[in-house]
């Protein structure tokens, strides 16, 4: 008897820390905490476009609706596990906070400003350009992005609905769910995250780091947080 009450006791704590860990999640959707951050993200997206195509950049910001997305990742999920300890392990990305959809006037998906390409921090979506419009039509509570999912050819966005995470690229699919699914070699990079070609440019930063490593507070955005 007493090991089920201590079960349910843990339960009860894990369940609450999800809570907390949602909470501090979507509190990064709220209007004044974006545009705490957004000038900064915008202005290092400028400065990278600048770096990397030297002024002739096929991309032109002001054509497109922006929509921001929170940027997430995942510290040692190469272990299936249930939902709750799965919550526990998605942390906010601190070297960019937001990733930015940039969009027609229909929603149809042009550009992302993932900084997670390697060759450019913004880049060209050639493909499923409608899941955008796909997901809005959920009444997402919060759009959020990955950018270890890129690169590791999965699709990259992903929203908040009833306090729970959704991937949908093919069809919705609790994340959860969806990441245990994915072979042990995969969830293993999840756990990795590439660094924004601007910072490789300026400072030589690595190319890629471990999700739970500390970055340098040059490239933090949350140091003062």
């Amino acid at each position: 008897m007493k090991s089920v009450f201590t079960y349910i006791i843990v339960y009860l704590f894990s369940y609450s820390c999800v809570a907390q860990n949602m909470e501090s999640i979507l509190k990064f959707n709220a209007t004044e905490t974006q545009l705490k951050y957004l000038p900064s993200i915008l202005e290092m997206l400028d400065s990278s476009i600048n770096i990397t195509y030297q002024g002739f950049s096929p991309f032109c910001k002001d054509r497109y609706k922006a929509i921001t997305m929170i940027s997430i990742l995942f510290n040692e999920v190469e272990h299936k596990d249930d939902i709750i300890s799965f919550y526990n392990k998605i942390i906010i990305d601190s070297c960019i906070v937001y990733s930015i959809a940039f969009v027609d006037d229909n929603y149809k998906l042009k550009w992302i400003a993932g900084f997670d390409s390697g060759l450019s921090d913004i880049r060209y979506v050639k493909s499923n350009k409608q899941i955008l419009k796909r997901i809005m039509k959920q009444n997402p509570e919060a759009i959020l992005y990955c950018r270890s999912f890129y690169d590791n050819n999965i699709e990259g966005l992903l929203f908040v609905k009833n306090n729970k995470i959704f991937h949908f690229d093919k069809k919705m699919i609790e994340l959860s769910v969806f990441i245990n699914k994915l072979p042990h070699a995969i969830r293993t990079e999840l756990d990795y995250v590439p660094t924004p070609n601007l910072f490789r440019q300026i400072h030589k930063s690595p190319h890629f780091r471990k999700t739970n490593e500390q970055i340098p507070k040059n490239e933090n955005m949350l140091k003062n947080d």
